[in-house]
């Protein structure tokens, strides 16, 4: 894994890549029911009441909620920077409820918005799922490959992976991020 946690360390620093997660195996990706997963830090007491409130959030609207540790990696200001964070999964029986959850997000989690929370990123990872179109998302694709029961996870708009043997889903994604992911290349 230490392998491969350079390799991606890599092509962050060369912008090929804009960050990747390790996190475990990224079953839902693939999963036909509906799905929202969104990422949070887990440091203070900001990112604790984040997530309860993204937990209230998603149970008013009849989610099923799982839980996951990732570790994130990104460039901020040059350097490499690593980030704890919380997965919480929040899976939907039909598409109704997850169009509701993504506006939600949208308008609530978005660093800058209107009516944003403490915890709030500039660009949260939130990974939709288990549906062709949601307004206010772009179509993007997870890379991910699996070493030891733990996955290294990259998004990107490209249909090529950034290492071979790489499995590729397609997901949306905030449209925010569609400015993001053009930092890369």
């Amino acid at each position: 894994m230490n392998d491969l946690i350079e390799l991606f360390d890599r092509l962050i620093l060369e912008r090929n890549i804009t960050g990747y997660t390790v996190e475990p195996e990224p079953h839902h990706l693939g999963a036909g029911r509906p799905l929202l997963s969104y990422s949070m830090y887990t440091d203070g007491q900001a990112s604790r009441d984040n997530l309860q409130r993204f937990v209230d959030d998603m149970d008013r609207l009849g989610a099923d909620l799982s839980f996951h540790q990732t570790l994130g990696s990104t460039l901020r200001e040059g350097s490499l920077r690593r980030t704890s964070q919380l997965t919480a999964i929040a899976w939907f029986d039909d598409p109704g409820p997850l169009a509701a959850a993504t506006e939600v997000v949208r308008r609530r989690y978005l660093a800058g918005s209107g009516e944003s929370i403490p915890g709030s990123w500039v660009y949260p990872d939130v990974r939709i799922c288990g549906i062709r179109s949601v307004p206010q998302t772009i179509a993007a694709l997870a890379h991910y490959v699996t070493v030891q029961g733990q996955s290294v996870v990259a998004l990107s708009a490209s249909g090529t992976p950034p290492a071979p043997g790489m499995t590729t889903r397609p997901v949306r994604l905030l449209n925010r991020w569609g400015r993001y992911l053009a930092w890369a290349g």
